[in-house]
Order: C-alpha cells, then sequence, then structure tokens
C-alpha cells in the first residue's frame, strides 16, 4: 500500500492527472442520451463546461472523502500544504480538493 502511495506522490509530482472513466460509461447505454448531449454542448458549451467541470469538482470531493486522513496529509504535504492546523477530516478534504485543482 505504501508503494502504491509513494506511485501516487511522484505522479501527482510529475503532474500527471489521473483518467476518469465514469463519465463515458454512463452515457454509453443511452446512445440517444449521447448525441441529444453532444449537441446539447455544441449549442450551449459554455453552461455545459461549468457543469462538466462541477461534476469534476464534486467527483475529486468524493475520492477525497473516502481517502483515509494519512494519505490526505500525504498528498497534501506533497504540494507543500501544512497540514498541522487542521483538526477535522473534513478541512484535511476541502484543502486537497483545493490544492489539486490549483495543481
Amino acid at each position: 500500500k505504501s508503494e502504491l502511495v509513494d506511485a501516487l506522490v511522484a505522479a501527482r509530482k510529475e503532474g500527471k492527472t489521473p483518467v476518469v472513466n465514469g463519465d463515458d460509461g454512463a452515457n454509453s447505454p443511452s446512445s440517444g442520451t449521447a448525441s441529444s448531449g453532444t449537441n446539447t454542448s455544441a449549442s450551449s458549451s459554455g453552461s455545459s463546461s461549468n457543469a462538466n467541470r462541477q461534476e469534476r469538482l464534486n467527483q475529486e470531493m468524493e475520492k477525497c472523502k473516502s481517502m483515509k486522513v494519512g494519505e490526505l496529509k500525504t498528498e497534501l504535504e506533497s504540494y507543500g500544504v501544512s497540514t498541522k492546523s487542521f483538526f477535522e477530516k473534513s478541512e484535511l478534504v476541502d484543502a486537497l480538493v483545493a490544492a489539486r485543482k490549483e495543481g
């Protein structure tokens, strides 16, 4: 497990980000919805990109919530964020989501 955490930290330092396949799997069974979603995004790309951004932030928040406190602290420290001022797991989660967002 520690090797996985070390590999994740090293990948993040290199600027690599995880690939999310959840969106593709959700749209593939209903081909009609996928095609209409494509037309909607072409006509209103601004609101679609905001919705996608919010969805990605929500997914990132859920991923961080499922992590252990030690994992949250390790990743935050890899971004150069001190974890000494955080007392609640929710504070660590919020800080990590912000750190990932900023890069």
